[in-house]
């Protein structure tokens, strides 16, 4: 497995955490002195906007002079994507890039079967669940994902290795478990999914990766 190199993980690591901070950086500076971000998401109203409204809306919301930035179009998949291909750039693993990104053509960019080519590469799978009986929102999607995940040992078509449950109870006179919320915490790097990988999403801690895969 390509992550069970020590130094590899490194690499790979800060390179999607350095990919992050680039972007992120970028982003809030240009909205800090010119009012504009540099990322839209691909659903937002802007996306819909043709030239002209969409070079309106930067007029109207746009401070200061100068040239107006260039934006670009984004998704919560396309943003962690991003970052997962900066990773294997610096290890020079194209070979993997364009492994995983025939399986996104394959299955609609479905976040669970990214997982599932990252954890051929030595990624752990986590199923989380911050209260697995009664949830804030009162979905009842999570109470039977994990039915599920106990009974199938998969959250949908990812095979779970570790769980992290009930460390949010909605109601305070239950008892939470925050055992795994402790070891998350020396994780510097983990992509997530939620509502069957409808969402998805990259976590990171900063600190100076003592870096456990």
């Amino acid at each position: 497995m390509i992550f069970s190199d020590p130094s590899t993980l490194k690499a790979f690591t800060e390179a999607c955490l350095a990919s992050v901070k680039n972007i992120t950086e970028r982003h809030f500076a240009s909205y800090r002195d010119r009012g504009i971000g540099l990322l839209y998401g691909d659903k937002s109203k802007y996306a819909k906007m043709d030239s002209d409204a969409r070079k309106a809306h930067l007029r109207k919301h746009s401070k200061g002079r100068g040239t107006l930035p260039e934006l670009e179009e984004t998704s919560c998949v396309g943003y962690v994507w991003r970052h997962i291909k900066a990773g294997y750039t610096a290890i020079d693993r194209q070979d993997r890039i364009e492994d995983i990104r025939k399986v996104m053509r394959a299955h609609a960019s479905d976040g669970n079967y990214i997982l599932l080519e990252l954890r051929k590469d030595g990624w752990e799978s986590v199923y989380w669940n911050p209260d697995v009986n009664v949830p804030a929102d009162g979905h009842a999607e999570h109470p039977s994902t994990y039915r599920q995940a106990i009974k199938t040992g998969k959250y949908y078509v990812v095979p779970i290795q570790h769980y992290l449950v009930n460390y949010r109870r909605s109601k305070s006179d239950r008892e939470t478990e925050t055992t795994g919320i402790g070891k998350l915490s020396r994780t510097p790097l983990w992509f997530g999914t939620g509502w069957g990988a409808y969402h998805c999403f990259l976590g990171y801690v900063e600190c100076s990766p003592k870096v456990e895969p």
